[in-house]
Order: C-alpha cells, then sequence, then structure tokens
C-alpha cells in the first residue's frame, strides 16, 4: 500500500496535459520508477511488445473506465488512457527508461 501513496502523491493535477497527453515531468517520473526498482529490461520489452496493440487497448480502456475508476483512482486511469492512447507515447517512455537507465548507470561509476 505504501507504493500505491508513493504513486499517487506523483499524480498532481499538472500530470496530464489539456489534450489528455502526459506531461514530460511525468515520464521522468514513471521511468525513474521502472529504473529503480530494476525493471529496465522488462519494463522495455513489454512496451516493445505493446506498442502494436495501443489502439485496442485505448478502447478497451475507454469502454471500462468506469471499473478502472473503481480499482484505482481517477487520476491513475487518465494517466494509464493516457500513456496507451497512442504508440508514440510508449516510444516516448523507453526512450525515457533508456535516458533514466544510462543515468543510473553513468551514476554509479
Amino acid at each position: 500500500m505504501h507504493h500505491s501513496v508513493e504513486v499517487d502523491s506523483k499524480l498532481s493535477a499538472g500530470s496530464l496535459n489539456e489534450d489528455l497527453t502526459l506531461t514530460p515531468e511525468l515520464y521522468g517520473q514513471i521511468a525513474a520508477w521502472l529504473v529503480n526498482k530494476g525493471l529496465t529490461v522488462p519494463a522495455i520489452f513489454f512496451l516493445e511488445l505493446y506498442k502494436p496493440f495501443c489502439n485496442l487497448a485505448y478502447q478497451a480502456g475507454i469502454s471500462i473506465k468506469p471499473i478502472l475508476s473503481a480499482v484505482m483512482s481517477d487520476k491513475r486511469a487518465n494517466v494509464l488512457l493516457a500513456l496507451v492512447k497512442d504508440g508514440d507515447s510508449i516510444e516516448r517512455l523507453i526512450v525515457e527508461v533508456e535516458r533514466a537507465d544510462t543515468a543510473s548507470r553513468e551514476g554509479a561509476c
């Protein structure tokens, strides 16, 4: 439950732009979280695998948004939908994860 509070505190009203796209800061926060948890390789693998199905997942997410909002906060549901909206969002997250991983490795040396 502690992780949920940590992530929710980072999802401020400024997490989404007016056109429901993620802010650059949130991409960086998500990427840093994945790298800090040691999930760089699985995250990149999953995101690359998932890219072709973005449109389908977005449409499904819109359909089940009331259920998503019941299971998670409305802010989280909106961020999730913004992330899966198109392949560009996924590609941007992949780039941010790679950038954060490189910075983490350089900082460790």
